[in-house]
Order: structure tokens, then sequence, then C-alpha cells
């Protein structure tokens, strides 16, 4: 947010942060579940509608690969902010998605608000 006055031309890659939950198939017995971020960059995905975004959510989810046997349990989507910044208005449109439930789309200007 801070950055976004120094940006030229279009701006910076569609950033995608995720976080996936390990549930365990022994929940009980170990420590319950664990949650971990991750952030991969985007490019050409459709940002006119919040449903789009979903969409890329929804077919992550689906993608996902199933965790060895020897883990002992599966990473599931839990949650994901998606970044996209808009060169004409000069800030950041932001989409907020919680598997399963709500999706939040709001917008950040370089001042935060």
């Amino acid at each position: 947010t801070e950055a976004q006055g120094t940006f030229r031309g279009l701006g910076p890659v569609d950033l995608c942060h995720v976080t996936k939950a390990f549930e365990p198939a022994l929940g009980a017995l170990l420590k319950g579940e664990q949650r971990r971020g991750f952030y991969h960059h985007v490019v050409g995905l459709d940002c006119s509608s919040a449903a789009a975004i979903c969409a890329y959510f929804g077919e992550l989810s689906q993608r996902q690969e199933p965790a060895g046997w020897l883990s002992g349990g599966d990473w599931t989507i839990a949650n994901g902010c998606y970044c996209a910044y808009d060169a004409f208005s000069r800030a950041d449109l932001r989409v907020d998605v919680r598997i399963p439930g709500s999706v939040t789309a709001y917008v950040v200007d370089r001042h935060g608000s």
C-alpha cells in the first residue's frame, strides 16, 4: 500500500495470498488444525467482478493436491486475499474470500483507507 505512489505504467502484477489449513486425520490425538500462508503472483485473471475472483479460488481448491499418506492429514484452503492494482484510480482492489462463507471486495488507496 505504501509503495503505490511509486508505481509506473500499469503497476505490478496481481498478488494472491492463500491461507491453507492442515487437518490431521487424528485431529483429537494431535495438535489440531495448523494454518500456513502462501503467496503467488497472478497474470491475466479477469478482475471485472468479485465472482470471477471467487471462481479462481474455487479452481485453486479443486486443484489442491492430496497430502501424502505419510502426512496423516489433508491441506485445505481456508481463506485468501486477491490484490490487483488499478492504474486508473491509483488504488488496490482487494477481494477477501473465506471458504466456505463470505466474499468482501474493497478498495485501498495509497493512504491505506
